[in-house]
């Protein structure tokens, strides 16, 4: 029970911090953006072009 308990525990906390990762956390080489915000502004950008 506990082996069960702990993968079940580390999936929870590692979608949290891919969550926190991608959506909260402004990176310096996409220019303190997150990455949702460079990656949705990046396609509105080029489907403004086309």
């Amino acid at each position: 029970m506990k082996i069960v308990k702990r993968v079940s525990n580390f999936g929870k906390k590692r979608g949290k911090y891919i969550e926190y990762y991608n959506n909260k956390r402004p990176h310096q080489s996409l220019g303190y953006k997150t990455p949702s915000e460079y990656y949705f502004g990046i396609n509105k950008e080029i489907k403004a072009v086309v």
